[in-house]
């Protein structure tokens, strides 16, 4: 942990992180935080959360946090682990590990906000989940490294465009591989989250996708415009089932169409 004081945009992270772990997302308004559930309907609930809060501590040192009945002054090290031992005492905490840093939080952070309703079905994101995602971001992101300082199209790029002579742009389309097909290369111009797996021996990826309408592109077609983030999916620890995949972002191209 770092020695230095815990301002109230850090503690909130901690605080989300908790809260999304028991299956809703919080917000900060006016002061106070707002809890989102979902619903056994699907509906999102939301309800305030009066037992915590954050408020600036005295010249601008630190903050105050409240938790349950109890008020807290935030300002030092022991003071956040004093914070920590209290929370994981009164909630199932999964990142035990006090010595995570901020970014692995915010990773863990987006994680869970994009997975709410996987949680509200089956619990919290677990370790395995968390090394399988962390395993399809490192292959997705080596199989781009391997690539060289030269961009190449490769599958999951998100591809950018239009179709029927422009009648019908789109700007999310999904670049697939397509091995029996004219075109090296297809997209699907308006896809689901897609399925990625790993493939055994290598480490690379292979996607499957629903959506449409497919076409098939040229590596020449495709206009390299720069770095950009989509989602994926793949099955979460509840297996194949209502609400079991786990969702997560990651690193890819865009490219332009030019056709």
């Amino acid at each position: 942990m770092r020695h230095q004081a815990y301002c109230p945009q850090e503690i909130e992270l901690l605080a989300k992180n908790i809260i999304l772990s028991m299956g809703g997302a919080l917000y900060p308004q006016e002061g106070h935080l707002v809890l989102r559930v979902m619903g056994k309907d699907g509906t999102v609930e939301e309800k305030s959360v009066s037992s915590v809060f954050f408020s600036p501590g005295e010249k601008h040192r630190g903050c105050y946090v409240g938790f349950l009945r109890d008020t807290y002054r935030v300002t030092e090290e022991e003071d956040m682990r004093r914070i920590w031992r209290f929370i994981v005492d009164n909630y199932s905490y999964p990142d035990r590990d006090i010595s995570l840093d901020e970014e692995s939080l915010r990773r863990r952070l987006e994680l869970r906000e994009m997975n709410i309703g996987f949680i509200s079905k089956h619990g919290d994101i677990n370790a395995g989940d968390i090394e399988m995602v962390e395993a399809y971001q490192k292959a997705i992101a080596d199989m781009h490294d391997r690539m060289g300082d030269h961009p190449v199209p490769v599958p999951g790029d998100i591809v950018e465009g239009a179709y029927y002579d422009g009648a019908y742009p789109f700007k999310d389309g999904l670049l697939l591989s397509n091995p029996h097909g004219v075109s090296p290369l297809s997209v699907c111009v308006r896809p689901y989250v897609p399925f990625v797996y790993l493939c055994k021996g290598d480490d690379t990826i292979s996607l499957n996708a629903s959506g449409g309408p497919f076409f098939g592109v040229e590596p020449s077609d495709l206009e390299y415009i720069g770095a950009d983030r989509r989602a994926f999916c793949d099955w979460g620890h509840a297996g194949c089932c209502a609400n079991g995949t786990v969702e997560f972002m990651a690193t890819v191209n865009r490219w332009r169409w030019k056709k």
